[in-house]
């Protein structure tokens, strides 16, 4: 959740409040606002961090109030308040980061991400949602029209997202972005409480445990070539750096009890 970060007083909305907003997210999170015209509502202009109870009475509500998952305070981008005052020409493109997610000792095509989200589309509003592993290419996760189309998305103003994360072999980090695009006076996309999961390297079987069994399956599909067994780069090739990778996250975690899918430590 974002109930870190440490809210102020509100700028140039007229409902007074002293600790309701800020355009600072938790501790390392990022908000690329240049794609957000000069002007507009102080408060909007990007993504921002707001209390959800004090952002549904200055905006009137408008279904705002329907996002009861919400809880503390929340990311928001909201076009539809920011173009209450005079901006500079141009659309609203603004992208929420989110801090490092480290991928050590998870398995491959196991990281999954639970978010619960409030979008509520107009006009031409489009919402975008990718990743990146160590700095390299965006990988799209899901792309959300407001216009009829493969990719419309109707009003859903409080779900709770789960969302598989293809997560490559030899992947040390993972960023993930949240983009509203192309918007000028329309609606919105919040979220709160996201999560990353994955499956530990070391619990091959899905038990929940780290034991000899797994110890022994993995032997088996190194000696064997297997592609199961590729956990570390050379991707493609299997060597004994996947071994060691392995041995690591089995050393580490033999004999515990988790489920197997456990959340990802993000860097603070």
């Amino acid at each position: 959740d974002f109930d870190s970060v440490e809210l102020g007083p509100k700028v140039d909305e007229p409902l007074d409040g002293d600790h309701v907003w800020t355009d600072t997210g938790p501790i390392g999170w990022d908000v690329d606002r240049d794609g957000v015209p000069a002007g507009g509502v102080t408060e909007w202009r990007g993504w921002a961090f707001t209390d959800p109870d004090w952002w549904t009475a200055t905006a009137g509500d408008q279904a705002r109030s329907q996002f009861t998952k919400a809880s503390g305070a929340i990311a928001v981008a909201d076009p539809d308040e920011w173009d209450d005052l005079g901006h500079d020409a141009g659309t609203y493109n603004t992208v929420l980061t989110s801090r490092l997610v480290w991928l050590t000792d998870i398995m491959p095509n196991t990281v999954r991400m639970i978010v619960d989200s409030s979008w509520r589309p107009e006009d031409y509003q489009r919402a975008a949602c990718w990743v990146t592993f160590d700095g390299g290419d965006p990988v799209m996760l899901f792309e959300w029209d407001s216009q009829q189309g493969p990719n419309y998305k109707p009003d859903a103003t409080n779900e709770t997202l789960t969302v598989e994360i293809p997560n490559p072999a030899g992947a040390s980090v993972m960023l993930v972005h949240f983009a509203v695009l192309d918007a000028g006076n329309d609606w919105w996309w919040a979220i709160d409480n996201l999560a990353v999961y994955g499956r530990c390297a070391c619990d091959l079987n899905g038990d929940g445990r780290s034991d000899q069994s797994d110890l022994v399956a993995y032997l088996e599909l190194y000696t064997a070539g297997s592609p199961h067994a590729d956990l570390r780069e050379p991707v493609g090739q299997i060597t004994t750096a996947d071994l060691a990778a392995f041995l690591d996250a089995y050393t580490a975690r033999r004999g515990t009890l988790d489920d197997g899918v456990r959340p990802i430590r993000q860097q603070r």
